[in-house]
């Protein structure tokens, strides 16, 4: 099994490997990664050999220092995530955007802007450190 925790919902789960979604109150160890469904694709973080991934509905790749992240205000509750490899357009969604301030952080490397999916995304992406320590916290 090859587990990732809802972002929003944290008693969900999601089996990568066997494309099924569950509900689990235990305590879980093994989670590779985060995801958040957009509409009807699954859009996800995760850690797979020491490297890190996104994944957007069936498109994969690897998240690496030649990827960055846009994100561009659409209207007052809609956001667009545009990630680049180099200077090519490798995923673009849009996403319901309301930021949560002054709740509790989702997990420990998480600031209280990041609370977004997207806004996740794009500094994890975006920012070397963040992405390394990102990988190690999930291989712990």
């Amino acid at each position: 099994m090859k587990l990732l925790r809802n972002f929003e919902l944290h008693d969900i789960l999601f089996d990568l490997e066997s494309g099924k979604e569950f509900e689990n109150l235990e305590p879980v160890t093994n989670i590779y990664g985060w995801y958040r469904q957009i509409e009807d694709v699954l859009t996800a973080f995760y850690v797979e050999k020491n490297e890190l991934y996104f994944l957007f509905g069936t498109t994969k790749f690897h998240v690496g220092d030649q990827c960055k992240v846009d994100l561009i205000q659409l209207t007052e509750n809609t956001m667009e995530l545009l990630i680049y490899h180099k200077e090519d357009l490798i995923v673009r969604f849009s996403f319901p955007f309301a930021p949560k301030f002054n709740y509790p952080a989702l997990f420990d490397y998480l600031n209280d802007m990041e609370q977004d999916w997207g806004l996740f995304i794009q500094e994890i992406i975006n920012n070397p450190l963040r992405r390394r320590n990102m990988i190690s916290n999930l291989m712990e």
